[in-house]
Parts: structure tokens; C-alpha cells; sequence
């Protein structure tokens, strides 16, 4: 099972009480100017100065000069030919504060008309929302050269007026631009109506989380920002491919840093830092050990470690094991994350097996006999051939030796492996060339080899002889302890001691003299493996 490895953390630069405060510039139904001023700037305190001018939706913010009337589009341009009529709205402010509503215009800048409110909210005719008209005269250069207002009433505050332009059919200005513009009486009504700018830095509401989305995979790590509201941020990590999203992988163990700017509140940046811890160390098993044995042993396979867990291709879960055979054995482990890795294969050898034929066994002197070699596992090879005649070779090639004098000849096979060694052993009889015709000759032949395990096949030890007399027969264990005796001529040995139980695999010595019916003696020893 592979886990996911996570920190997580969740950021406020800053906090409002009562609904959260997005910092995306627009006023959400859930915020307000007292839970995020940002969003949703206080109304103004209240202007002294009207509200409101012309028929124009947008309230300007006061006082109003050319500029900014122009830039709002609250100007008139006209071209020839004349008269025209030019008219605009007036909201008459309280009545504690003197306004003057100027109309300028662009084209000649030389003068205006001005219509005034005096403190106490009337004017100087009280004439209350009467309609004041001027007629406006320019030279051919454009300047003013004549004005009539007409003016009267007592205005209220709210009161809409509406001032007219009349501009004369001699006018040669082209084009004309005409613009309201309102000031205020006394030098503190410009500011009194201002909304006062809110300082400082939206809150950032985020949460980010830095995780392995593969505990096996080094550069699995990711980071991930997430805005609890909007998509006003813009990122810059600091990881090699500076990445820009709010989401990056590809990450292996370290630290990381990401810069995230508030687009709709250009200067509001943060930064956040992500540590991706380092991983524990993949799984790499490789198996030593002793990867051949000797007879009677097992080889010896380490898997290394400590792991979690163990699964050999033999079966066993333990870290080490002890096989007599096989070949591309593997293991495969887990680490505490969960991460899997197979080894290599290895292969073990068993101890090498001694196999020796001999032909013939049995003949008349001088006998030529061929000695063949079929061990297997061996890489060196010793003989003695039981005639004072020795030979090590590193190869299973066949052998012949010549026997001149009758007798009884024990040839031994030692095949050799990796410190390990196995025996086998053949007889060979000369006999002599002058035959008695009233007795048979002496013949015994001594086997090397046999498996007392209950198959009835080869389960008894004894010698193949005829025309035999008498027999002594002696066995003895590793050690030089007699295990079996007998001087029975067709006597068997069955593989066990003489306390009844069973001997161990293993080669055993024995000792021999067997008297003919021409009472010619054959006396020696010999080895015989015991198998299961």
C-alpha cells in the first residue's frame, strides 16, 4: 500500500470579523464597509455641495473643474451654425453653504456665467424653482461680450434649477465646448464630501497544502495554493521551472516559495513557503550469502534490510532462508512507505555427485579396464586406481589403466566443488588365467551405492558374489565406530546402527575378506554411500 504524505496549512494575513473578506475589489452580498472596507468602501460622510448636476446618472465628486467634468463626459461641444440653446440641472445644495455654478467654456476660455446661492439658501430675487436663463454673446474671437441671468426666488435645498445658454447667431467659435462647473464658498467644502481612502492590504484568505502524490516517486511532490474565494491572485514559485499556477508538481524534497500578488490591489503581495520532506530510501534488495552447500548442509540467502516485509520466490518471508536447491531465486521487498523492489536472481548449487562406471569390472590378468567419468558439479576430479597409480584432472575425460597380477583392485573417484567433495568407488577383480575345472573362480562385485528408504529398490547393502566360501564384512561410521558386522556370505545390511536406527546420509567405510571355494582370499576396503 503506497500513503500520500501531506502538510497543510491555512493563511489570514489579516481578519474581519463577521463575514469573510474576499479582497477582489467587488462588494459580494456578503460583505459590507465593516467587514471588508476593501470591497465595499464607506459612503461618504455627506457633501455640502449638491449631489447632483444635469441629467447625468454618475455623481461627480465635488467640486467639479474642467477636467474632470470633461473627462466624465458632462461637457457640450458644439459646432456652428448658430443659435443654440445650451441648458443643465442644478441640485441646490444646504442652505448654509454659498455654491457658485460656473459654465465655461473651452474653446475661447475668457470668461463665465456664474449664478450664485447665498447663505440661507436664497438667492437674490426669492423666486423659488424658477428657471434661470442666460444669454450669452461672443465676438468673433470668441470672447463673452454679453451675459443676462436671470435670477429670483428663494431656492430650497434639493431644488432642481435648470440654467440655459443661449449662444448668439454672430457666435463664430468652432468648435464650443461648455462645461458646469461647481465650487464651494469656503476652502474646507472641497474635502468635506470625500470618501477617505481605506490603507493597507486586503486579507489573503488561502489555504495550501504541499504533499508526495507517490511516497515511492522522489519528484512527485506538489504545492498548491487555493484561494478561499474569487481568482484575483497571480503566483511566482521559486522552484527550478518558475512556475506560475496555483497548482505545481513535479517537486522532489526541499523547500519552496511562492509569491501570490492581489491583482485587484496592485502592491498587495504575501508569500508562502512549502517544505516537502525528504523520503525514505527506495528498497534495494540484493541477496548474499552462501549460494552453494556440501552434502548434509543448506546455502544460506540474506535478503538485507530490515524491511517491512519478505516474499521469496520460494515462498518464505523471513529475511533469511535456507534452500538445498533452485535456480532464479528472487526476493521482494517493502519499505515502511509501501514501496516494492526485486532483486536479481541467483542460482544455488548443490554439493557435486561422484559417478563412476568401470568396464570391465572382472577379468583375467592382464585386464585393461575403462574408467568412466559422469559426476555432476564437480570442477576437479581425483582418482587413485588402486594400483599405486594417481591422477587430478579438471575434466570428466575417461581413463584406462592396465592390471597385471591377479587381486582385487578398489578404484576411488573424489569429485570436488566449492569445497565440497564426493566419493565413489568401484572394484576391480583379476583372476587367474589357469582355471581348476572341478571349482568355479572367485567372483565379487561390490556396490557404491544404494537407498535403504522402503521403495523395495536398492534397499539393502551386500555383496554380488559367486562361488564364495567364506565372508567378513565390517562397517564403520565417520567417527571409526563399528555400526554393522557380519560373516554371513549372503549377508544384507538394511542402513541402520546397531541400536536399531537409522544412519545419516553419507558415505561409509567398510572392511572386507572373502574366501573362495579354491580358497583363493580377497581382502580390502572399500566406501559405500547410503541415500534416501
Amino acid at each position: 500500500m503506497k500513503l500520500i504524505f501531506f502538510v497543510s496549512l491555512f493563511l489570514f494575513t489579516s481578519v474581519y470579523a463577521g463575514a469573510q473578506c474576499c479582497g477582489d475589489g467587488v462588494c459580494d452580498p456578503s460583505e459590507d464597509s465593516a467587514n471588508c472596507p476593501y470591497d465595499c468602501p464607506p459612503a461618504a460622510p455627506g457633501f455640502n455641495c449638491a449631489n447632483t448636476i444635469g441629467s447625468f446618472n454618475d455623481s461627480p465628486t465635488w467640486p467639479v473643474n474642467y477636467a474632470t467634468a470633461q473627462a466624465n463626459s458632462w461637457c457640450y461641444t458644439l459646432s456652428p451654425p448658430y443659435p443654440a440653446t445650451i441648458c443643465f440641472e442644478y441640485v441646490v445644495p444646504p442652505s448654509t453653504e454659498p455654491v457658485q455654478v460656473s459654465f465655461i467654456h473651452s474653446a475661447c476660455n475668457t470668461s463665465s456665467i456664474n449664478q450664485g446661492n447665498s447663505p440661507g439658501g436664497c438667492n437674490i430675487a426669492n423666486v423659488t424653482n424658477s428657471t434661470i436663463s442666460s444669454s450669452a454673446t461672443y465676438d468673433a474671437n470668441c470672447n463673452l461680450i454679453s451675459n443676462n441671468i436671470q435670477t429670483g426666488g428663494c431656492y430650497n435645498p434639493g431644488d432642481i434649477i435648470t440654467v440655459c445658454l443661449n449662444i448668439n447667431p454672430a457666435t463664430t467659435c468652432d468648435p464650443l465646448t461648455i462645461c458646469p462647473v461647481i465650487s464651494c464658498g469656503t476652502s474646507d467644502c472641497a474635502t468635506s464630501g470625500t470618501t477617505p481612502p481605506v490603507v493597507g492590504c486586503p486579507p489573503f484568505a488561502l489555504s495550501d497544502t504541499s504533499l508526495y502524490t507517490d511516497l515511492c516517486d522522489f519528484n512527485s511532490g506538489t504545492a498548491v495554493v487555493t484561494p478561499s474565494c474569487g481568482s484575483h491572485f497571480s503566483y511566482l514559485w521559486d522552484d527550478p521551472l518558475a512556475q506560475t499556477d496555483s497548482v505545481i508538481s513535479g517537486l522532489n524534497a526541499g523547500t519552496y516559495n511562492v509569491i501570490v500578488s492581489n491583482i485587484a490591489f496592485p502592491g498587495c503581495d504575501t508569500t508562502i513557503s512549502y517544505t516537502l520532506p525528504v523520503l525514505a530510501a527506495l528498497p534495494n534488495p540484493v541477496i548474499t550469502g552462501d549460494f552453494s552447500y556440501c552434502e548434509g548442509e543448506t546455502a544460506t540467502l540474506d535478503a538485507g534490510g530490515p524491511y517491512d516485509t519478505y516474499l521469496w520466490s520460494t515462498g518464505e518471508t523471513t529475511q533469511i532462508i535456507n534452500p538445498t536447491s533452485g535456480t532464479g531465486i528472487t526476493v521482494t521487498v517493502t519499505n515502511e512507505n509501501g514501496c516494492e523492489a526485486t532483486s536479481a536472481p541467483v542460482n544455488i548449487t548443490g554439493p557435486p555427485q561422484a559417478i563412476l562406471n568401470a568396464d570391465p569390472e572382472i577379468g583375467i590378468a592382464p585386464l585393461n579396464v575403462t574408467f568412466t567419468n559422469q559426476s555432476v558439479g564437480g570442477t576437479s576430479y581425483f582418482w587413485d586406481f588402486g594400483n599405486d597409480s594417481t591422477l587430478t584432472i579438471g575434466n570428466t575425460s575417461d581413463q584406462q589403466q592396465s592390471y597385471d597380477s591377479v587381486g582385487t583392485y578398489t578404484v576411488m573417484l573424489v569429485t570436488q566443488a566449492n569445497g565440497c567433495f564426493d566419493t565413489a568407488i568401484v572394484v576391480i577383480n583379476v583372476i587367474s588365467n589357469v582355471i581348476d575345472s572341478t571349482q568355479p573362480p572367485l567372483i565379487v562385485i561390490f556396490p557404491n551405492v544404494f537407498t535403504p528408504n522402503g521403495d523395495n529398490a536398492n534397499d539393502l547393502f551386500h555383496f554380488n558374489s559367486q562361488n564364495v566360501k567364506s565372508l567378513e564384512v565390517t562397517i564403520l561410521n565417520r567417527w571409526g565406530h563399528t555400526i554393522f558386522k557380519s560373516n554371513d556370505i549372503n549377508f544384507q545390511w538394511d542402513g541402520k546402527a546397531d541400536n536399531g536406527e537409522k544412519v545419516t546420509e553419507g558415505v561409509y567405510f567398510y572392511t572386507y575378506k572373502v574366501t573362495g571355494l579354491m580358497d583363493e582370499v580377497m581382502e580390502g576396503h572399500n566406501f559405500v554411500t547410503v541415500q534416501y
